[in-house]
This record gives structure tokens, C-alpha cells and sequence, in this order.
């Protein structure tokens, strides 16, 4: 997914179509829900004919790479979220929230 699309969605609060994830690389396949289960139980059927094992390992190496990038990131996330949280306008903004939403919450 390009930059322009992140701050798309980030920032603007765009929704992707599983068409769009499909584009950008998120998702491996889209299906009809009236084709749902004639596209997927083949695709199980042929997973779980593989070794268990060779699966973990092929998982693991895939997600390694990954790993401590999306580490770092969620630090980085969570700090901000921590920043955002605890100023001014985001107690102002999560009142405001609570006020609209209060059948909700009290």
C-alpha cells in the first residue's frame, strides 16, 4: 500500500472494498459470498494435507522478517496514542465522545 493511500484511510478515515485490499496486496484473494465455500474448502483441503510442522517453520520465517518492524512501530503507535490521550484536546475529544455516546456508556 502506497503513503498516499495510508493517510487515506489513517487520516481520513477511508474504508477499503475487498477489491481495493485486494489491489494493494492485503489480502491474497477476494470471493463471492455465493461462491464462498466452493473456493475456500479446496484451499483448506490442500493446506491441511501439508505437514504441520513445515507449516509452523514457513510461518515463522515469513513473519521474522516483519517482526521488529511492526514491533517498533506499535511502540511508536502507542506512544503517540499516549500523547494524543493525555493532552487537552484529546480529553476535550473523548468527553465529547462519551457525552454523544453516553446511553452507551452509563
Amino acid at each position: 500500500m502506497g503513503t498516499a493511500m495510508a493517510n487515506e484511510m489513517l487520516i481520513g478515515g477511508r474504508k477499503l472494498t475487498a477489491l481495493e485490499a485486494y489491489a494493494c496486496g492485503l489480502v491474497s484473494h477476494v470471493f463471492w459470498p455465493s461462491s464462498f465455500m466452493q473456493e475456500v474448502i479446496p484451499r483448506v483441503q490442500n493446506i491441511v494435507e501439508n505437514s504441520s510442522k513445515a507449516m509452523q517453520m514457513s510461518k515463522a520465517l515469513i513473519r521474522s522478517n516483519n517482526r521488529a518492524k511492526m514491533e517498533n512501530a506499535n511502540e511508536c503507535e502507542c506512544s503517540m496514542l499516549e500523547k494524543c490521550w493525555t493532552s487537552l484536546e484529546g480529553y476535550k475529544a473523548i468527553a465529547k465522545y462519551i457525552e454523544k455516546n453516553k446511553d452507551i456508556y452509563i
